[in-house]
């Protein structure tokens, strides 16, 4: 007789080579005021001093069980915690962000007041000194699953996510997580989120928009070296095909989501794919510019770097400068970024400025403040109509 007490709570944190971070994380973690959960750590085969660390928390404190695997992805890590988990809910942290020390009970008591199988937050995105909110476009409030499917990836104008792909960002019923991460395709490893998070959802009875946010989700890759490999385009078709697959079992309602999500993580990840059928010109989704154009491009996120590293190996145009509001964090980086307002002083050196970002409306507050210092409207490219399709019509009038 008294043996340990069954938690309410498991929690998931895959490992792999974050020793700089991993104290952080576990910490905030251990500090929560909701205090019955185990901790399941994978070590994914690290070869950093994160090991000895986990067997130093492990130590201090019972919750935490280590578990070390040879390295094998991401989604081989989560699978391999599900099959250790024990409590009623299982919530994800990624072991080189943090949480707020309230995190965990305002998930749970929000699950415990509505009894649904999945609790949806918000997040915190840190990149630098910079920390801003990013929010599930679907309203807060309670659902049946299915009444989120229409819009759960793709909610209009382009691109926003219904949903927040991000697993961190979810504290999701045991049978439904334990069921839906064995059926995860091991070879994913664009996307991991996306499938499992979208899994469970489709998965679930019953669903929770809440307005929790206290979990800070770092950016840490702002470098120029291209993670990329020559398949990259495979790569992001194995999670669409993924998804694809779960669509089909859940009458097709997907579809235009799904294609909107290709043409989301082709600019993200793979932009020259984009360009395959051009000769004469290039950035064919941004209506085509002439080679040997002269070029501005605004925005230094995700979409803007991958855009700037195509743009530089293929020499096809010149980039004249590469502006972004938050310049500072960037340069910090060692990224030759710069601030926009150079832009006034290279006045008519360019032919063209690409805005290099994926959601609809950051682009029309971009051209905006660009109007500002004098751009001619007529030298501003965003994403066409036709590459954008039909559901996002309200603000490209602004961009033609």
């Amino acid at each position: 007789m008294g043996g340990k007490a069954t938690p309410l709570l498991s929690v998931i944190v895959p490992v792999y080579n974050v020793e700089n971070y991993l104290r952080m994380c576990l910490d905030s973690i251990l500090a929560q005021t909701f205090q019955d959960f185990e901790v399941i750590c994978v070590d994914d085969g690290s070869t950093d001093h994160s090991p000895e660390i986990l067997a130093e928390y492990a130590q201090k404190d019972e919750r935490i069980n280590v578990i070390s695997q040879k390295n094998a992805g991401l989604v081989s890590a989560r699978k391999t915690g599900a099959k250790n988990v024990s409590g009623n809910y299982v919530v994800c942290v990624d072991s080189d962000d943090w949480i707020e020390d309230t995190y965990f009970e305002e998930l749970v008591n929000a699950r415990e007041k509505t009894g649904v199988d999945l609790v949806i937050a918000n997040l915190y995105y840190v990149m630098g000194s910079e920390c801003s909110i990013r929010r599930n476009a679907c309203r807060e409030g309670i659902y049946r699953s299915e009444e989120l499917w229409p819009e759960m990836i793709s909610k209009a104008p382009f691109f926003e996510f219904g949903i927040l792909p991000n697993l961190v960002a979810k504290l999701i019923k045991r049978s439904v997580f334990c069921e839906c991460v064995q059926n995860i395709d091991e070879k994913i490893v664009v996307g991991e989120d996306a499938a499992l998070s979208y899994s469970c959802l489709l998965q679930s009875l019953d669903v929770l928009v809440s307005d929790i946010c206290g979990y800070y989700y770092v950016q840490r890759d702002n470098t120029l070296t291209k993670t990329y490999t020559n398949n990259e385009y495979e790569r992001c078709m194995r999670l669409i095909d993924f998804l694809n697959g779960l669509d089909s079992v859940h009458h097709g309602g997907l579809k235009i989501q799904l294609e909107q999500y290709k043409k989301f993580l082709m600019l993200f990840r793979c932009p020259e794919f984009l360009d395959l059928n051009c000769s004469n010109q290039i950035l064919e989704p941004y209506g085509g510019i002439p080679i040997g154009s002269r070029i501005v491009l605004y925005g230094a996120g995700g979409a803007g770097r991958a855009l700037y590293s195509y743009l530089k190996a293929s020499g096809r145009v010149e980039i004249v400068l590469w502006a972004d509001r938050s310049f500072a964090v960037y340069q910090s980086d060692g990224l030759p970024v710069n601030s926009p307002s150079e832009m006034e002083r290279i006045r008519g050196g360019y032919d063209f400025v690409i805005i290099a970002v994926t959601a609809e409306k950051t682009a029309e507050a971009i051209r905006r403040d660009i109007r500002l210092l004098g751009v001619p409207v007529e030298k501003i490219r965003w994403l066409t109509r036709n590459f954008i399709g039909s559901n996002s019509e309200s603000l490209q009038a602004s961009f033609v």
